[in-house]
């Protein structure tokens, strides 16, 4: 039995219980600054939306944008357009029938989930993959053929530790967002690109000034 979400991919423990079909609620300003650095061309699809946090930020950064999903959780973020589908179910059998698929894949309650997602999301996509996934979920000889044998881009490395709680006790009020305590990287994969993915780095403006202060005060000393 999967304890939690981040364990399940070899992250550190969150402390939170099981939740079904692994509806976590991951900071919007996740999208927010890989939309800021990557560029898409055409509609953006989370296959798995659960509310839509994908979705409202990548409308919000002017992107054509909708979702599916086992379950329609839509009311708490914003209205757009959805279909109640399973990700494995045969709608999703063609071959490149969207442009890009920008998703937080579920990866705990069933053993290789998340690894499932992201080869069917290529499967799927004529363009564009983002995947947000613990970074501990790179380091794996199981997943070694889906990082090196695929057309994987730009590993995002965020610098600012985003906080993921489980959406059913976020929405009923049991718990609130505070400090993350996993670490996440968005894996961007790219149909046609042939060579070696690159890291980069993404940080809030916040922290990005606050780490600017600090330096700043152990120069002046």
């Amino acid at each position: 039995m999967v304890v939690n979400r981040s364990q399940a991919a070899g992250g550190t423990k969150s402390g939170y219980p099981p939740e079904p079909y692994d509806w976590f609620i991951e900071d919007g300003w996740c999208w927010d600054l890989l939309f800021e650095q990557e560029r898409f061309r055409g509609e953006i699809v989370d296959p798995c939306c659960g509310e839509g946090t994908v979705i409202a930020r990548a409308m919000a950064a002017g992107y054509d944008s909708s979702g599916a999903d086992l379950h329609d959780r839509r009311p708490f973020v914003a209205d757009f357009r959805f279909r109640q589908l399973d990700f494995f179910g045969p709608r999703w059998d063609a071959p490149r029938c969207v442009d890009n698929v920008c998703f937080n894949p579920p990866y705990s309650y069933e053993k290789g989930m998340g690894a499932r997602c992201i080869e069917r999301a290529l499967h799927v996509a004529r363009r564009k993959v983002a995947a947000l996934v613990p970074t501990k979920f790179l380091a794996s000889q199981e997943r070694y053929s889906l990082f090196t044998g695929t057309p994987l881009k730009h590993v995002y490395w965020f610098s600012s530790r985003p906080s993921m709680p489980p959406g059913s006790l976020l929405r009923s009020g049991a718990v609130k967002r505070g400090g993350g305590k996993v670490d996440y990287c968005c894996m961007v994969w790219e149909w046609g690109f042939v060579g070696e993915s690159s890291n980069r780095f993404l940080i809030r403006p916040q922290h990005l000034e606050k780490q600017r202060a600090k330096r700043a005060e152990k120069e002046a000393v």
